[in-house]
């Protein structure tokens, strides 16, 4: 691949439906050269289609999603879930265009959809959530907050807890002498004298 036809590529990839003349008069290329470069962008899988651009406003999927997905990497109790399935299964739903796989640190896969209304949206979002890996994932959540609300509980009583059994179960007489909180009269009546 040579610089003519990385120029026939950056045009074709804006505006597919060009054809070899009008790309010839814009690349100054003669139109054999442009025909039979693309003939072979073609035969080498360089070119893969021609994609038609739409103006989805005046079709009946006017609403645009771009849905950033988290994939689990297991679910308790039944073990990890292969990529290939999730992909599989994101694949049946018609209202999804393209499906990416990215490596990112918040999510795995960007899916592009399309629907007829911000309804129909909000129904395909809540039935993506209430897959079973969802709610496994949220199960384990509240266990872990329940735990940890209850291990801080505990922990905030124990000075508390300690200090009501000292008081009522330990012996605070040391050598014949009571220890209380009052200081003995004997020493505050030295120091008034």
């Amino acid at each position: 691949m040579d610089a003519k036809d990385a120029a026939i590529l950056a045009i074709i990839g804006r505006r597919a439906g060009l054809s070899s003349r009008t790309l010839s008069g814009m690349l100054d290329i003669p139109i054999s050269t442009v025909h039979r470069r693309i003939k072979r962008l073609e035969r080498d899988s360089v070119i893969t289609g021609y994609k038609a651009l739409i103006d989805y406003e005046k079709t009946p999927w006017p609403i645009g999603a771009l849905l950033l997905i988290d994939l689990a990497e297991a679910v308790p109790g039944t073990g990890p879930i292969p990529k290939q399935a999730i992909l599989t299964a994101l694949r049946r739903f018609p209202e999804i265009e393209e499906i990416l796989e990215v490596q990112a640190a918040t999510f795995d896969l960007a899916v592009k959809a399309r629907f007829p209304s911000l309804k129909q949206l909000s129904a395909f979002i809540e039935a993506l959530r209430a897959a079973k890996v969802e709610r496994d994932r949220l199960f384990v959540a509240l266990i872990l907050m329940f735990f940890s609300m209850l291990f801080w509980s505990f922990y905030e009583q124990s000075g508390s807890s300690l200090n009501n059994f000292t008081d009522r179960n330990v012996d605070r007489v040391f050598e014949q002498t009571k220890i209380t909180e009052d200081p003995p009269q004997r020493e505050v009546e030295e120091e008034n004298a």
